[in-house]
């Protein structure tokens, strides 16, 4: 009757590429010194490697991966600028599989359209 209300299981494709996505990011954010924000990041790869889907999502979709000042998105100092478009490029395809699995967050859809419209 309260169909609406029921939420569709998420369902993980494609899992490696989510783990290779987050190891860049990872690697990346820890060389230019962005350390909580790696460590944000860890903790969402962590929670996918041990298949713990409801704690992956919660932690994606949080305020510390989303949020403002200090989120992950928006570390903005990186130590080249070839750099800093790898990071954009990496949140870019990093969206493109929460869409792909149907996981939706507004924020990181605009997120990733401005990356889109300023880096390339």
């Amino acid at each position: 009757m309260f169909k609406f209300f029921k939420k569709k299981k998420v369902e993980i494709t494609h899992r490696e590429e989510w783990l290779d996505t987050f190891e860049k990011m990872i690697t990346l954010l820890r060389d230019n010194a962005h350390v909580a924000q790696a460590d944000c990041v860890r903790q969402i790869h962590g929670a996918l490697y041990r298949k713990d889907v409801s704690d992956f999502l919660k932690k994606l979709r949080g305020v510390d991966m989303w949020g403002g000042s200090g989120a992950v998105w928006e570390v903005g100092y990186f130590n080249s600028q070839g750099e800093e478009k790898e990071f954009k490029k990496l949140i870019i395809e990093l969206v493109q599989l929460m869409k792909n699995d149907k996981i939706s967050h507004g924020k990181a859809n605009s997120v990733s359209h401005f990356f889109r419209k300023t880096s390339y």
